[in-house]
């Protein structure tokens, strides 16, 4: 049997320690925290729960726990194979869908019908479930966002138990496995209708390239994590500059290099361009010495008193404003109407393109809110294989408009509905198209 306790005392302890210090100087959002958390103190009792943990399992709970105090998605403890190999995945993955909470995907040999709604799990109602036992181990501002977490969340939670749960097509025993799985999804289900001509299809699934009948380029593009769908995409821009509109697909898009984003940005604009602005924390020792031994209700206004209030407020930032981007290795323009389709599963890099093509007026955005999580993460290891990112830039538009924990807002909003599921409907990419050929005709 595997054992479950294999990370000592010290490096539980420096861990934690890690995160809280790396988060003390590199996390930029203290300003909106600063009355409401102190950091030490929730160290310490982190601490003291650290201390008594029992194995590896409570301990990477415990971080979780820490962690998400900070109230940013980008920000987390990251997954750890070693962990799930002690505890395994129950074979269910849920998600919300009209307000109510669905089985969207499941491993082909679980008996629970695919799209039942989940009720309860060990006869607690769903809703206090989640915020009994999923949602102090991870955290976003909109809780439906969260909610897929449960997956990961779930055999932490009930390690080495069998868990009941209860759904609209009856009750149903499971226990987390270590086996393989084949999965069904429903989400992949969910087609386009219409007749379209495959144009380009990478091996590794970084871009896939598709035309209708009346000579719409459809680009789907799940992830900036790879460096090939640059090359893969500009070897096909004299093919998709025949093309009379483009609808670029993000919904799913799961974020990576802003770099990317941006070589991909430049060949549906014309010269340098304005993307995400970002500001990172500063910390300067000696104004920190300053403002140990100064009296700011003695101080007459000016600018050494704003300045110490602002390092008081954690408020002193490297700006990173009106830098301009131009990618000169992209070999053309295209220069047709576009429309990109996006949902809460947009993250990251994906939302860094949304911005830029927002800001510049060069798409209309079609769909759900993005998800509302970025910010150049610092990853850091902790302990026998378990490490975690926290966020070191504020991200927001060139103007200064917010878009963490809030999303992108489309320009176009388009909900996926639990029918559009079960008929299979890609609607937002319906109506993103149907966009395009009003601008064609």
């Amino acid at each position: 049997m595997q054992n479950d306790n294999t990370i000592s005392l010290i490096e539980k302890i420096n861990g934690l320690s890690l995160i809280w210090k790396e988060a003390e100087y590199n996390f930029p959002f203290w300003c909106n925290l600063i009355d409401e958390i102190n950091w030490d103190e929730e160290y310490k009792k982190a601490l003291d729960r650290v201390i008594n943990t029992k194995n590896d399992v409570e301990y990477y709970l415990e971080l979780c726990r820490f962690i998400i105090l900070l109230k940013d998605d980008h920000t987390r403890i990251n997954y750890s194979q070693k962990i799930y190999d002690l505890t395994g995945f129950f074979p269910v993955s849920f998600d919300e869908v009209d307000g109510k909470i669905y089985l969207l995907a499941k491993a082909t040999n679980c008996e629970i019908p695919l799209l039942s709604e989940l009720i309860a799990i060990n006869d607690i109602p769903i809703n206090d479930y989640l915020d009994k036992y999923i949602f102090p181990y991870c955290w976003h501002e909109i809780k439906s966002h969260a909610i897929y977490q449960m997956q990961m969340i779930l055999p932490l939670v009930e390690y080495k138990k069998e868990v009941k749960f209860t759904t609209s097509n009856g009750e149903f025993i499971l226990k987390a496995t270590n086996q393989e799985q084949t999965w069904e999804n429903a989400w992949y289900n969910m087609y386009l209708k219409e007749k379209r001509e495959t144009l380009f299809a990478s091996d590794n699934g970084t871009l896939h390239i598709s035309k209708t009948f009346d000579d719409i380029a459809i680009i789907t593009i799940p992830t900036f994590t790879n460096e090939c769908l640059i090359e893969e995409f500009y070897s096909m821009l004299p093919e998709l500059s025949k093309c009379k509109g483009y609808v670029i697909d993000l919904e799913w898009n799961n974020g990576g290099n802003s770099n990317y984003a941006d070589c991909i940005s430049q060949a549906f604009l014309e010269g340098p361009f304005l993307s995400s602005s970002d500001k990172s924390l500063m910390h300067i020792s000696r104004y920190k010495a300053e403002l140990g031994f100064a009296d700011l209700s003695l101080m007459e206004e000016g600018k050494e008193k704003q300045l110490l209030l602002n390092i008081a407020k954690r408020k002193i930032f490297e700006e990173q404003n009106e830098i301009k981007t131009f990618i000169e290795k992209c070999p053309l323009t295209l220069k047709g109407p576009l429309t990109i389709t996006m949902n809460r599963k947009t993250v990251s890099t994906g939302e860094h393109f949304l911005v830029t093509m927002d800001y510049n007026n060069r798409a209309i955005l079609v769909g759900e809110n993005s998800y509302g999580a970025t910010g150049n993460p610092l990853f850091v290891n902790l302990a026998n294989d378990i490490s975690c990112r926290i966020t070191t830039a504020w991200s927001t538009y060139p103007d200064g408009k917010e878009y963490v924990n809030i999303g992108v807002k489309p320009h176009v909003e388009v909900n996926t509905t639990i029918e559009d599921i079960k008929n299979g409907r890609a609607k937002a990419l319906e109506q993103a198209l149907e966009i395009i050929r009003s601008k064609i005709n």
